[in-house]
């Protein structure tokens, strides 16, 4: 199930992340593939090994957001991609 989901990830937003440097693209594919992982900016810096400054930055020049918008973002297309194929149960969604 994860699986499925992380390759449709890649698939549509292939375009957006090969525009960046490999560091940013693969943080960005974490993100997109497992945004439940990211709770909070302070978990973003630690993971990628950036500073919550670097994270703001890149975010709001490269994808006019900030780190925990995009990652709200990607939880919520997540949820939606879950409902939308009946592959997990409404309160598991819920709950992740």
């Amino acid at each position: 199930m994860g699986k499925v989901y992380q390759l449709y990830c890649e698939l549509v937003q292939s375009a957006p992340i090969n525009e960046f440097t490999d560091e940013y693209s693969e943080m960005l594919s974490a993100i997109n593939s497992a945004p439940e992982q990211y709770p909070n900016l302070k978990t973003l810096s630690a993971e990628f090994k950036l500073s919550r400054y670097a994270l703001t930055q890149f975010f709001g020049e490269k994808l006019k957001t900030t780190p925990m918008e995009y990652v709200i973002t990607q939880r919520f297309n997540k949820a939606c991609w879950h409902l939308e194929n009946q592959i997990t149960p409404v309160n598991v969604i819920a709950n992740s």
